[in-house]
């Protein structure tokens, strides 16, 4: 190459890096796997197999007592980091010795947050066992915003979930509130046993695939979380999945599927 030509290529090598280095989506985990062999799904879980359970479907939930008030810094999905509030206290109780507390910001009134616990209450007495044992608080604000599950909402080793009330009448309203709540309690109570351990990467490695793009976005956050979705859809609702989603489901992601057999995990009171 001529010394006229070197300062041209050496600019089209940084425009070339600038380009790979700005390319990468903010949103999206780093570890993103370039190439998945397949992804099932757009977007979301819960929307793809909305209706997947429904208010028919049994639910463990028993009753709820009023346990005062209790102060604790939490997660509000609208505004940044968390706030110190003083809020209502309410303790669901399942017909499997599992509680969850209730705690219910009181720009909502009294009788109205009482009415929303036992809502939601019904609703996670449909989740299997090991999702609402490891769900320790369920935190409720109004109006819209983000829901959140893991051990971040409240404080390390306190697994928990965020509703907002207008977030979550869409989800009711839509069909997809239990496949929602399935995808939360799964980050508040099996994120931090199971996520980076030998046994589910190798799963994730030898599936290559992803159930949804939610998952191959997000893969060591989102990914556990979908993919129990589908775990428990195509073990307990063959039916109102249908065989198409039951079919896709079992190819994408056999390797995830066998490991969490392996895990006999307490998923009282689905059945097949």
């Amino acid at each position: 190459m001529s010394d006229k030509g070197l300062p041209f290529a050496i600019i089209i090598l940084v425009c070339i890096h600038f380009l790979i280095s700005c390319g990468q989506n903010e949103d999206t985990d780093p570890s993103t796997p370039a190439t998945p062999g397949r992804v099932a799904y757009q977007g979301a879980l819960s929307y793809s197999l909305k209706n997947m359970m429904s208010v028919n479907d049994r639910s463990t939930f028993v009753k709820i007592l009023d346990t005062g008030e209790q102060t604790r810094t939490v997660y509000d999905g609208r505004i940044e980091g968390r706030i110190t509030l003083t809020m209502f206290s309410f303790t669901a109780h399942f017909d499997d010795n599992v509680t969850i507390i209730f705690l219910v910001n009181k720009e909502i009134d009294y009788n109205r947050s009482l009415e929303l616990s036992q809502e939601y209450a019904m609703h996670i007495g449909r989740l299997p066992a090991v999702l609402r044992k490891g769900t320790h608080f369920v935190v409720v604000h109004a109006e819209k915003g983000t829901p959140r599950g893991g051990q971040i909402v409240i404080a390390p080793n306190l697994g928990s979930i965020l509703i907002h009330v207008d977030t979550f009448k869409n989800a009711i309203d839509n069909g997809r509130i239990e496949e929602l709540l399935i995808h939360e309690t799964t980050h508040a109570a099996i994120d931090a046993k199971l996520n980076g351990t030998s046994g589910w990467l190798h799963s994730q490695r030898t599936d290559n695939s992803f159930i949804s793009d939610y998952a191959y976005r997000n893969p060591t956050r989102e990914d556990l979380a979908e993919t129990m979705i589908a775990y428990l859809g195509q073990k307990f609702f063959q039916e109102s999945l249908g065989s198409s989603n039951f079919n896709r489901i079992r190819e994408v992601i056999p390797n995830r599927i066998a490991y969490l057999d392996g895990l006999n995990l307490d998923l009282y009171p689905l059945e097949n």
